[in-house]
């Protein structure tokens, strides 16, 4: 048989001293014995190597009841002190305006964020309203632009027969007068010639020929001399 306090050592005797100084060490301790009741029918290699363990975990669970005892001190005394609660008092107080700030910047934002909206919508009310009159008045261009391209041809088109027709006319209105100056020459030719004709029959018969003369050149004085005006 193997002696207990072989196995477990001194330093499992210290954290059992440890452990039961503190309440909430009991079930650690329990649990502790009864790894120590295994060791005894194990190997020694494997008996070191298990009391060890078992003394690291109760140096550890006491320095964790340690630090919670010593927390659960400095609370106490920390909310104890007067000066400790007036500065709780003014954090809270401070806390309740920076959440008061808080709020009202998010409804500020929240507000700004609606009139964004809002303008948004009502710009993308007026694109469209603008877009449908921009494409009223561009099929309506381009309705005239093909009328305008047909009407210009038309224009070019009539613009060269006028040149034609004004060409043709100039033409024939110099022809005209042409025509006009030939006749007039004409006639003045057959009555110069009628003249000359009425002269010799007067000389022959005796009579006075001074007097017709004169009339006769009074007659005919608007006609052009002979050769002029001839085309």
């Amino acid at each position: 048989m193997f002696d207990p306090k072989y196995c477990r050592g001194d330093d499992v005797d210290a954290g059992d001293k440890n452990m039961n100084n503190d309440e909430k060490t009991a079930e650690p301790v329990t649990k502790m014995n009864a790894e120590n009741l295994k060791i005894s029918t194990v190997a020694p290699d494997e008996r070191k190597k298990s009391v060890k363990k078992i003394s690291n975990a109760s140096n550890s669970n006491n320095s964790n009841s340690s630090s919670n005892n010593q927390q659960q001190n400095d609370q106490s005394a920390f909310e104890e002190d007067p000066f400790s609660t007036k500065l709780q008092e003014k954090v809270k107080r401070q806390e309740k305006i920076v959440r008061g700030e808080l709020g009202k910047k998010f409804n500020q934002i929240q507000e700004e964020s609606r009139k964004l909206a809002q303008i948004q919508n009502a710009l993308e009310t007026l694109e469209k309203e603008q877009q449908k009159d921009i494409d009223i008045l561009r099929t309506r261009i381009e309705r005239v632009e093909r009328e305008v391209s047909a009407n210009r041809q038309i224009f070019q088109r009539k613009e060269k027969e006028y040149r034609d027709s004004k060409s043709l006319f100039e033409e024939s209105e110099k022809e005209k007068e042409m025509l006009t100056t030939h006749l007039r020459l004409i006639i003045f030719e057959n009555e110069k010639k009628k003249e000359q004709k009425l002269n010799q029959l007067m000389s022959q018969l005796g009579m006075g020929s001074n007097n017709n003369q004169a009339k006769n050149a009074e007659g005919f004085k608007g006609f052009p001399s002979s050769g002029k005006g001839m085309p």
